[in-house]
């Protein structure tokens, strides 16, 4: 058996708590409120969790967010791969001591996987390089309208 003395404060508190909500009489929902539930529900009027997120934007912002997310994470290669000599001495004033080296062994990474699409890059011929990209631009499409008409199919059948 517990021993008041060294029960938590928690405890007690809900002890406490129970004792007084088992006290108060229950009370019963209003008549109509079922038939105003439901015909809220059957109108539409109520959001359904899953449409909420990403599908609540504004369409501008929708729109602009996969280029900009592009645009950042590009930019960020760029900084990290381009820089060379700014950006170690960078990661050196704003890295503690110890990870220096893992930055170092990252940059390195970084720098070999560069040279080797610059490798790539100059060795394939020029049109292979348009092939690839009407290729990616159609995946691209392609996925854009997956996704419309997976949202009209959800929007729909909700």
């Amino acid at each position: 058996m517990n021993d008041h003395r060294t029960e938590s404060s928690e405890l007690k508190l809900e002890r406490l708590i129970s004792g007084v909500v088992a006290g108060l009489p229950t009370r019963r929902a209003p008549l109509t409120l079922e038939g105003r539930v439901l015909a809220a529900i059957s109108e539409g009027n109520t959001p359904l969790a899953r449409v909420q997120g990403f599908a609540s934007w504004p369409a501008p912002l929708r729109w602009l967010a996969f280029p900009a997310l592009t645009a950042v994470a590009a930019g960020l290669m760029l900084m990290v791969g381009g820089a060379g000599r700014d950006t170690a001495d960078l990661a050196r004033a704003l890295v503690p001591g110890g990870w220096t080296a893992l930055w170092d062994a990252l940059r390195a990474t970084v720098e070999a996987a560069g040279g080797a699409m610059a490798l790539l890059g100059s060795s394939l011929p020029g049109s292979w390089w348009y092939v690839a990209l009407a290729v990616l631009a159609c995946w691209y499409a392609g996925v854009v309208g997956l996704g419309f008409a997976a949202y009209r199919l959800l929007r729909t059948r909700g």
